[in-house]
């Protein structure tokens, strides 16, 4: 490990660890370390998978790869460090202050990893294990879905898998009864994540079978979510605007008379949500 140096060890898993490292230039990045000695080749395809798979998911709200190789008898995945932690102790934290996580923050992040959850499946990527865990939050607070060596890719004529994989609290329906799952066996998982403050399209994620429970599609165009969506368009267009405009001007979209015509909306609600 000359390229890095361990700072701390972050997590164990079955196969190995996940470290906290440094490279010479002093930036973190977290590595992921798997014994593959003991592997079968079977286990060790799913391994090569997993780096072919997140060298592909370029995605704001998808943790960042940076590379991978193998040293000795272990592969080893480098990463983009978020230094905000993961969900689950940042929830944890919150009920030790007894400070509420405000509706406001909930909705931007379920907002992101639906936007993360249509691009995996629009990559036939079923992320099977999406717990508070797995979601990451960046230094800007945005959140980042992490954790894919139990993802599958799907080909595209094959909707379904019938692995059995997941954390056991976090598990939809099928999967609990060992029955094949596709795209909606993403959904029940986000629920567990957050409070009870959205209920109603909590709701939607929850129903038992399969083919009558919402989609990300769905949910994406929900009003709630579409009304966060608008927030995090205008942003991108203030971003855009003011990339294009001089340091001393305002940007139009923060002219009450002024806004983004139907078109850049379109094309910039793309951006927020295939990209």
């Amino acid at each position: 490990m000359n390229k890095y140096e361990k700072i701390r060890d972050i997590g164990k898993g079955n196969y190995g660890n996940t470290i906290l490292v440094r490279d010479r230039k002093n930036d973190h990045y977290v590595m992921k370390i798997i014994n593959i000695s003991q592997m079968s080749q079977k286990e060790k395809r799913q391994c090569l998978k997993e780096v072919e798979l997140l060298s592909k998911l370029n995605h704001p709200f998808i943790v960042k790869y940076i590379e991978s190789y193998i040293e000795g008898d272990t592969l080893r995945i480098v990463m983009k460090h978020c230094k905000g932690g993961d969900l689950y102790h940042y929830i944890q934290n919150k009920k030790k202050q007894n400070t509420p996580i405000k509706e406001k923050r909930i909705l931007i992040w379920l907002t992101q990893i639906l936007t993360a959850l249509k691009f995996l499946h629009s990559n036939h990527i079923l992320h099977r294990d999406m717990k508070s865990l797995n979601i990451l939050i960046d230094s800007d607070k945005r959140v980042r879905l992490c954790d894919f060596g139990i993802s599958k890719v799907l080909e595209n004529t094959l909707d379904y898998a019938n692995t059995l994989i997941g954390t056991p609290y976090y598990l939809s329906p099928e999967l609990c009864k060992d029955k094949k799952y596709s795209w909606p066996s993403d959904i029940p998982d986000l629920p567990n994540i957050y409070s009870k403050e959205l209920n109603n399209i909590y709701k939607s994620m929850l129903i038992r079978e399969p083919s009558y429970r919402a989609t990300v599609q769905q949910l994406l165009v929900s009003d709630i979510v579409q009304r966060q969506l608008k927030l995090l368009i205008e942003e991108k267009i203030r971003e855009k605007q003011s990339m294009k405009k001089p340091l001393k001007e305002k940007p139009a979209i923060e002219n009450e008379n002024s806004g983004a015509n139907e078109q850049e909306v379109k094309t910039l609600l793309l951006d927020v949500v295939d990209t």
